[in-house]
Order: C-alpha cells, then sequence, then structure tokens
C-alpha cells in the first residue's frame, strides 16, 4: 500500500488489528514513507512501546530520527523523535553492498584510484558537501542509502564491461544501440559467464540472475543503527557482532486490568459451611425424633401393664 491522505485510515486498521491480536513481532517490507506509516498508525491507535519491528531493505543513515511533513499531517504525534523512541531495538535486515573486510583496501578495477573504502568515503564527502542549509531547510539532510552506493557503482562498472565486450566483436555503437536479437544475446552471455572485476562490493560476478553478497542484520538503539549480525556468502552465519542482538527495548503486551474476581475460594467456604450445618441440622433433628420415637414406645408399654377400668 501507498500512504496517502485517503488510506492512512487503512493503516490504523491493521495497527488496530495488531493490538487486538497482541502482536508483538511485525514484519514491514517498503520504503522509509510506508514504513512510518505503519509506525505511525501503530503509535496513535495505542500499541505500547516495546515492539519487535523487523524492517526490510535498503535505508537512508538515522532516517527514522527525521520528520516526514506527511506523516506529521496525518497525526501531528507522529514526529521524528517520536517515531524514534517507539521504534527502539528495530531490526533492519537488508544486502550489505560492502566488500569483506580483506578486500576494502584492495585497488578497484573500474573506478581506478580507488578502493571500496576510499570510494565510499569520497561518495560521503560530496553528499556532506551539498547538504547546504538550502536543502535542508527545503528538502531534509541528505544521507547515504546503506548497501545501494556500492551496488550503484558497480552496476554502472557492468554496463560498461559489457559495452566494450561488444566492442572487442566488432558491434558498433549505433549495433548497440538497436534491438537486434544477436546483441541482446551475446550481452547476457557476457554477463553470466564472463563479467569478474574487482568492484566496491567486492567481486563483481552473477550466478544465474544473482550477485552473490553477504546480508546483514542491523539494530536501531538509541540514535543510530549498528550492526549485530551477517549471513556471509559462504553460508556462515555470525549474529553476535557488536554485542549481538539485545531484547532490552522489547515488552510483552500489557495485560489489561484486572477486573472484579468471582471469589471462589469465598464461595467454596460458604458451601461447606452450608453443608455442614445441613448435616448438623439433619443429625440433630433424627436424634430427636428417635429419642421421642422410644419414649412413645415406653408410654405404649405401661399403658398395656395397667388396663383402665
Amino acid at each position: 500500500e501507498t500512504a496517502t491522505s485517503g488510506n492512512f485510515e487503512l493503516f490504523k486498521t491493521k495497527a488496530k488489528y495488531m493490538l487486538t491480536n497482541e502482536y508483538r513481532q511485525v514484519m514491514v517490507l517498503g520504503d522509509e514513507h510506508f514504513v512510518r506509516s505503519m509506525v505511525c498508525a501503530a503509535l496513535v491507535t495505542g500499541i505500547s512501546p516495546g515492539m519487535t519491528w523487523i524492517v526490510l531493505g535498503s535505508k537512508k543513515k538515522r532516517w527514522i530520527k527525521d520528520d516526514d511533513p506527511i506523516i506529521i499531517g496525518f497525526d501531528a504525534r507522529c514526529t521524528g523523535a517520536a517515531l524514534t523512541e517507539f521504534m527502539q531495538g528495530t531490526l533492519k535486515i537488508r544486502g550489505t553492498g560492502l566488500a569483506e573486510e580483506y578486500q576494502q583496501e584492495s585497488p578497484l578495477d573500474c573506478f581506478r584510484g580507488y578502493t571500496p573504502q576510499s570510494f565510499l568515503d569520497a561518495v560521503d564527502e560530496r553528499i556532506a558537501s551539498m547538504n547546504t542549509s538550502e536543502q535542508r531547510a527545503g528538502y531534509g539532510a541528505l544521507n547515504r542509502y546503506g548497501g545501494i552506493a556500492g551496488s550503484a557503482a558497480d552496476g554502472t562498472c557492468v554496463f560498461a564491461y559489457a559495452l566494450r565486450s561488444l566492442q572487442d566483436r566488432g558491434y558498433s555503437l549505433d549495433d548497440m544501440q538497436g534491438r537486434a536479437d544477436d546483441v541482446y544475446l551475446q550481452t547476457l552471455a557476457y554477463l553470466d559467464n564472463s563479467v569478474s572485476f574487482m568492484g566496491v562490493t567486492g567481486n563483481v560476478t552473477f550466478n544465474g540472475n544473482d550477485k552473490p553478497g553477504d546480508i546483514g542484520v542491523w539494530q536501531y538503539i538509541g540514535t543510530g543503527d549498528k550492526q549485530v549480525g551477517e549471513l556471509f556468502v559462504n553460508g556462515t552465519l555470525s549474529l553476535d557482532l557488536h554485542g549481538g542482538v539485545t531484547d532490552e527495548a522489547w515488552r510483552p503486551h500489557p495485560q489489561p486490568p484486572q477486573g472484579a474476581r468471582i471469589p471462589w475460594e469465598i464461595i467454596a467456604a460458604v458451601v461447606m459451611g452450608v453443608l455442614v450445618c445441613a448435616a448438623c441440622i439433619g443429625g440433630g433433628y433424627s436424634g430427636v425424633r428417635a429419642v421421642r420415637d422410644r419414649g412413645q414406645a415406653k408410654g405404649a408399654g405401661r399403658a398395656d401393664n395397667n388396663p383402665s377400668v
């Protein structure tokens, strides 16, 4: 769903469903605006803080802290600061978009003069230079999207290498711009079987339609993300990076206030007392009746021995 003024009620409906069913773990797949809309709906619906939000996909650095004018227009309570507090402990899962640690200082084949680390540093410096007061006032601060910059750079290089391979095969620029089947098939064959270079994200090669890479897990604690886990391309899984995942922000669904409780133990005592009393009364009555019956029997005997004249 796309959050607009017309369907924010849909987000609140979903949030009410989560509240009614006491959900405390929620996975959200969408862009920043979509996630903020869902979290805002949860906040205004009355879901208590301490949920585990699992967010998929790339987001800007410190994206949770940003004020979203459209979201605040839905409800003034949904400021960046409020959502930041509400989303403490959020888990974010995405491709790392980074080279392996041992490759960080390796020279790039395509962007010569850079290493994976120095290239990303240059991107950050460029973005910082564009964060003028006018930019911040009109559009908000610019921040690099995690896992995107390196992949975008490597994607550009993939196309450059593909065009060079076609050129080496004798195709002209006009041929490359055409729609001939052989050009298309030659390009696919190169991407599937031949492309291989050192890129910002590490070794760039394809396995079918996929580029192997690591998947990372980040957790939002305090005012920023920290990486707490990683699934490496070789299948190794680590979930104890930088101390691992913490559950200090998690809280269970609050229990409703205790209503008027039926005092079963008191009722049981009263019932037992009544039963005991009934037994006593019954026993007493039986005893009195027995004495009376014996008295009547003795009286009848005396009357038989002394008949009246």
